[in-house]
């Protein structure tokens, strides 16, 4: 799946999938889905960008009346919407808050109306989206672009939210459209609006437009694909379907489709590809439409937040999913687990003194977790504070007794203090509970010779050089313990080795001090 394909899959709320995935479930493979998401990389995208530069909770009566094209627009200004805070976090508020602000300090600018209407329509408020939307139309007549993106906006949640006519939402998309002919997504979104009311033929006609635009729209060719399935016209449809199956190899309702096609067209064996395809794939929801990802874009509640942090820390984005992560902390001040995810991203971006300030209080919420404690072992580790990044590493050892890696970091941490029996201790543990390699072999050897068991450790590094028999310095510590044992022309065989091999280590004069007799 494209690195696109996945923005816009995240950028779909969840009241807005769930609804449509309801609406999936309850059709056929041959009626119309909801559309997919495949972002084309066409120059209607840049088109867009430069054209929409523009920076509720119970069903409302709008008192709106239709204008001469069908649309209902207010007659004077409504009131200008403030749904009940107690359900909202804190950042959703602000945002709120801010946005009416704007719409107090100037109220007869279709901007601070559209844009207080955006954040309404973010956060799935949309009755109070509808009102500001209609009087940022009714207040930018004449004026294309911001008129086109209010009628489109209003026209979008209208008909996702229900409740509203028909007629108007055609009439909404018709002036939207008339407005900005060239965008494909809204000759798209027009279709599905036709499509639901049973308007075939208008549904492909606006799905047609959207591929005269832009021929590899994949969404395009798969509903105009379904329509044609439902109209009977089954090798039309197998065109579009296929042509959609090319641009979006992964939606399992393109395949659906496309064997449901074959078999009524008497293609069983294509059919039964096809049904194989289908159940391998989940299928696609959302229309990939710019427009609308900027208004999403905008929502700052904990469920978007969450998902654009997913999608940020996978692109590498970590100022930015430390931005939202901060957002969600204000949501959850008191959640150990958002903590500790902005431990780690400041741990990542390099503030580390702020990152330790924050483990320690996710930790003081919660003392189990381990990602925080390990965290602040290392930070502590890098600080020389010993005592401190020994503590957060038993602590984790304490409840993972069988992970080998943290008992090797505890025996390091023990070997930087002198403390080497214990480090050989925790040597062991580590042996015992799983790992065998060549570096654990070697500082286990190491630690073994400093404390005077040095035939053990002559064994470690017999053990290392079986499997890194080019180890360099592991022959200089071998030669080293032969040495001590006495065992000098096997000291000399592997000093010899260790000059070859590493020569910036004084196995050279080694060797030649015990062939002089020294």
């Amino acid at each position: 799946m494209t690195s696109s394909r996945k923005k816009a899959r995240r950028l779909e709320r969840k009241a807005r999938r769930e609804k449509e995935k309801a609406q999936i479930a309850s059709q056929r493979a041959g009626e119309t889905a909801q559309p997919q998401v495949d972002r084309p990389k066409h120059g209607w995208l840049v088109v867009v960008a430069a054209a929409v530069a523009i920076g509720g909770w119970s069903y409302f009566q709008d008192p709106a009346k239709p204008d001469a094209d069908g649309v209902a627009v207010p007659g004077e200004a409504p009131a200008i919407p403030a749904p009940p805070p107690a359900d909202m976090t804190v950042p959703v508020r602000r945002m709120i808050r801010e946005a009416r602000a704007a719409v107090e300090q100037d109220p007869t600018s279709p901007r601070t109306w559209g844009q207080l209407g955006e954040v309404f329509d973010a956060h799935h408020l949309f009755d109070d989206a509808a009102i500001c939307y209609r009087e940022a139309c009714r207040l930018s007549r004449g004026s294309a672009p911001d008129e086109f993106r209010w009628s489109y906006l209003l026209a979008t949640v209208l008909n996702s939210a229900g409740g509203s006519s028909a007629e108007e939402i055609f009439a909404l998309f018709a002036r939207a459209m008339a407005l900005e002919p060239d965008y494909p997504p809204g000759h798209v979104r027009q279709g599905d609006a036709f499509v639901r009311q049973g308007k075939n033929a208008q549904a492909r006609s606006a799905f047609e437009r959207a591929i005269a635009l832009d021929p590899d729209f994949a969404m395009a060719h798969r509903n105009l694909g379904q329509v044609l399935l439902a109209d009977g016209e089954i090798e039309a449809a197998i065109s579009h379907l296929e042509a959609a199956a090319r641009y979006d190899t992964s939606d399992s309702v393109v395949h659906a489709s496309l064997a449901r096609a074959f078999r009524l067209n008497g293609q069983e064996a294509r059919a039964q590809e096809a049904a194989d395809k289908a159940s391998s794939f989940a299928p696609v929801f959302g229309v990939p439409d710019p427009i609308r990802f900027s208004v999403e874009a905008l929502a700052v509640d904990p469920l978007t937040l969450n998902d654009r942090i997913d999608e940020r820390m996978g692109g590498g984005d970590i100022a930015g999913a430390l931005g939202d992560l901060e957002l969600l902390e204000e949501s959850f001040p008191d959640d150990a687990n958002v903590l500790e995810r902005i431990g780690v991203m400041r741990f990542k971006a390099g503030s580390k003194d702020a990152a330790l300030t924050t483990f320690e209080r996710a930790l003081k919420l919660d003392e189990h977790l381990h990602e925080s404690h390990l965290h602040l072992a290392a930070i502590y580790d890098e600080k020389k504070n010993f005592d401190k990044a020994l503590e957060h590493y038993s602590h984790v050892a304490e409840e993972e007794p069988k992970n080998p890696s943290l008992h090797v970091r505890i025996a390091y941490l023990l070997l930087a203090q002198d403390k080497i029996e214990l480090a050989v201790e925790s040597f062991e543990r580590a042996f015992q509970h799983g790992l065998d390699d060549a570096e654990l072999h070697h500082n286990w050897g190491a630690a073994l010779d400093r404390i005077d068991r040095t035939e053990e450790a002559v064994g470690h590094f017999e053990k290392v050089l079986e499997v890194e028999p080019e180890n360099g310095g592991t022959h200089f510590n071998l030669g080293m313990a032969l040495e001590r044992l006495g065992r000098n022309a096997r000291a000399i065989e592997h000093y010899d080795k260790a000059a070859a091999l590493a020569p910036n280590l004084p196995a050279a004069r080694r060797a030649a001090a015990l062939r002089a007799g020294g």
